[in-house]
C-alpha cells in the first residue's frame, strides 16, 4: 500500500530500479520512503533558502510573524488549514492566505 504523496515517489523508485538498478531487488533498488526522504529534504531545503532570503530582504528574524501567523490561521472561523485536509475540506486560498499575511504585518 502507498502512502499518500507516495505514488510519485514509487513512480520514481520504480523507474529508477528498472533503469539503473537491475528491478527492485537488484543491488542498489530504491523504495517509495528513500524517494520520500528525499523529496522531503529538497523542500526543507528550499524553505530554509526562502525563509533566509525574507530575513534578509526584511533585515529581521521572521520567527515572531510566523508564530502570529500561524495563531491567525489557526483562528479562522471556517476552520481551513494552510494546506487543507482533503478535496471535500479545502485550505486557505491564496487570497485569503495574502490577507492575512497583510493583517498580522500591521
Amino acid at each position: 500500500r502507498q502512502s499518500s504523496p507516495a505514488c510519485a515517489a514509487a513512480s520514481v523508485a520504480g523507474a529508477w530500479n528498472a533503469l539503473a538498478a537491475g528491478g527492485r531487488h537488484g543491488r542498489g533498488a530504491v523504495f517509495q520512503d528513500d524517494v520520500v526522504a528525499h523529496l522531503k529534504q529538497i523542500l526543507e531545503e528550499q524553505i530554509a533558502a526562502k525563509r533566509a532570503r525574507f530575513e534578509r530582504l526584511l533585515g529581521h528574524p521572521i520567527a515572531d510573524f510566523e508564530a502570529a501567523l500561524d495563531e491567525r490561521i489557526a483562528a479562522d472561523p471556517a476552520g481551513r488549514s494552510l494546506g487543507g485536509k482533503s478535496k471535500a475540506e479545502p485550505g486557505l486560498k491564496r487570497g485569503e492566505l495574502l490577507r492575512m499575511v497583510v493583517e498580522v504585518a500591521q
